[in-house]
C-alpha cells in the first residue's frame, strides 16, 4: 500500500546535497484544476517550479528540478557517437518539450491536459520516487509498468543479493 504524505518517513530528501532524493509511492486525486500536491518530504523552500516531459518509452510523465533537467541536456554529449547536429538536434527538441510548471505555496503543480492525456491521467495519480527526479502515473499504467519490469526487476535485486 503506498504511503500518504503525511506518514513517508523514507521520503524526506536531504536539500543539503543539491537535488532531493526522490522515493517512495504515494496515490493521489487530482483537484478540479488538475493540480498535483508534491508530497512535503519532496519539497524544499526553494523549490518554485518543476520541469516536466513525457517519458518516451513508458506512458508516464518524468519530474524533475532545475538542475537535473541540465543534466540531462548536458549528459547528450557523453554519448558515444553524439555529434554536434545530433546534440543539437537533442537538446532544441528536448528542450522545447518540456513544460515548466510552477509550484505554489501549498505545494500543487498545475498538470495540462495534454500531458494529462499523454499519460491517461484522468483523475487518480500514482507518483513514484525515481533518485534525483520522479514519475506521474495513471494508477492503470503503473499497474501494467509493473507488472511488464517485475521479471528484470526482481533478476536485479537477486543479482545485488537484495
Amino acid at each position: 500500500m503506498p504511503a500518504s504524505p503525511d506518514t513517508a518517513q523514507d521520503a524526506s530528501p536531504d536539500f543539503s546535497l543539491g537535488a532531493p532524493l526522490y522515493s517512495g509511492t504515494f496515490e493521489f486525486t487530482l483537484d478540479q484544476k488538475k493540480r498535483l500536491t508534491i508530497p512535503s518530504g519532496w519539497r524544499s523552500n526553494s523549490l518554485k517550479e518543476l520541469y516536466i516531459v513525457k517519458a518516451s518509452t513508458r506512458k508516464c510523465l518524468l519530474a524533475m528540478p532545475r538542475e537535473v533537467l541540465r543534466a540531462l541536456g548536458n549528459k547528450v554529449g557523453q554519448l558515444q557517437g553524439a555529434s554536434p547536429s545530433r546534440q543539437q538536434t537533442f537538446r532544441r527538441r528536448f528542450f522545447a518539450a518540456v513544460a515548466t510548471c510552477g509550484v505554489d505555496s501549498q505545494g500543487r503543480v498545475l498538470l495540462s491536459d495534454d500531458l494529462c492525456r499523454y499519460a491517461g491521467i484522468e483523475r487518480d495519480i500514482v507518483l513514484t520516487g525515481n533518485d534525483d527526479s520522479f514519475e506521474i502515473w495513471s494508477p492503470a499504467e503503473v499497474q501494467r509498468d509493473q507488472e511488464e519490469t517485475d521479471p528484470l526487476y526482481n533478476t536485479t535485486m537477486a543479482d545485488l543479493g537484495l
